[in-house]
């Protein structure tokens, strides 16, 4: 009953604010068909809606625009529940992911603006934007849960260009937990520089080429006292990332990340690497431009991640590729394989086979 009168509430405020200002609603929805080719696996086939977010926007005044978006996602609360209520839920819920206001001081004349609240990650907005594929699969940052992509705290963005056409560059000061995990268990703050830039933008047959660059600072989500001091629990990402494109023809990535987490005095620092290279080509460029091709790109991705530089053969390699199909405005699905191997000889290499659809309203 509660979820229903909440959820009630969020949409006669959805409509109400249609009315009181400039306000955009905007969705999507994602969801996969997958075919498990791994060796002794027991459920081959699976129906799966890994996302949907539900976004509002609304423009209050010249200096004043404000965001929230809701994230649906499969949840399971049902041993929580069973333990403390006697109930159990298995299944899909709202999250609130983003909810910031975005100030642009009149004295700054659009040469900064300050976004405060629960706030979505710039670097990890402009790798999504580099990947493009979201809806196939979160970039290797975000898979593997390095660093968060929206937390609360605030951020001071500059614009490069015009309204920011060749780029940005901010720096972020963030409590260091994350939107699915609120609970800020010290009194540290995180820092994060960030910046991108377009160095092309003006010339139409390379405007999508792009660099991108942070550098992220600070402690562990975890609780200190006098055994346990915040100097040896730090938390350091440094990423670095590029796009070279030529219109409609091609486009070379590459996203690479050094994640160093601090485990005590004794343990010491422990270096995560991440490295990513996609690419995409597009086969209309080859034929008439009536050609049925001129909705389909041919894509592929490999990642490698080394999860310790202190130990040997404990690195593992993803490989994406695939084909993507444009059917219809707001309507784009993939045919992707897949293959996980791992440098353990003991592991099982794990390959699948994926049709993945993206809704967008």
């Amino acid at each position: 009953m509660r979820k229903s009168i909440v959820f009630a509430l969020i949409i006669c405020s959805i409509y109400g604010g249609l009315y009181a200002a400039e306000t955009k609603v905007e969705g999507k929805i994602c969801s996969s068909w997958m075919i498990d080719l791994t060796q002794g696996k027991s459920t081959p086939t699976k129906f799966d809606l890994s996302r949907s977010y539900i976004t509002v926007a609304s423009k209050l005044s010249d200096y004043v625009n404000v965001n929230i978006t809701l994230d649906m996602r499969a949840v399971r609360l049902a041993d929580t529940l069973e333990r403390t209520q006697g109930l159990s839920f298995v299944g899909y819920t709202m999250i609130l992911k983003y909810a910031y206001a975005e100030i642009r001081p009149k004295f700054a004349n659009n040469h900064f603006m300050i976004l405060l609240g629960l706030l979505r990650n710039k670097h990890v907005e402009y790798i999504d934007n580099l990947w493009g594929r979201r809806y196939i699969e979160r970039t290797i940052l975000r898979l593997n849960d390095w660093q968060a992509s929206s937390d609360l705290g605030i951020t001071l963005h500059f614009p490069i260009g015009n309204e920011g056409k060749m780029g940005g560059a901010g720096l972020s000061v963030y409590n260091g937990a994350k939107y699915t995990d609120i609970d800020e268990k010290n009194k540290q703050k995180n820092i994060n520089m960030y910046g991108t830039i377009k160095p092309l933008v003006s010339q139409k047959d390379f405007e999508k080429t792009q660099l991108v660059a942070q550098y992220y600072r600070g402690t562990r989500n975890i609780i200190f006292d006098s055994t346990r001091f915040a100097s040896n629990y730090s938390h350091e990402v440094i990423s670095a990332g590029a796009k070279f494109a030529m219109t409609n023809i091609f486009e070379a990535s590459f996203d690479l990340n050094w994640n160093t987490l601090g485990y005590g005095a004794d343990t010491g620092k422990i270096t995560i690497t991440g490295m990513s290279y996609f690419a995409t080509f597009y086969p209309a460029c080859l034929f008439d431009s009536t050609s049925f091709l001129k909705n389909l790109d041919l894509f592929g991705r490999i990642d490698f991640v080394d999860p310790n530089d202190k130990e040997d053969n404990d690195g593992k390699g993803m490989l994406f590729a695939g084909v993507e199909w444009f059917v219809s405005k707001g309507f784009v699905m993939a045919l992707n394989y897949r293959m996980t191997d791992y440098e353990n000889c003991k592991e099982i290499t794990e390959k699948y086979i994926y049709i993945n659809t993206e809704f967008r309203f």
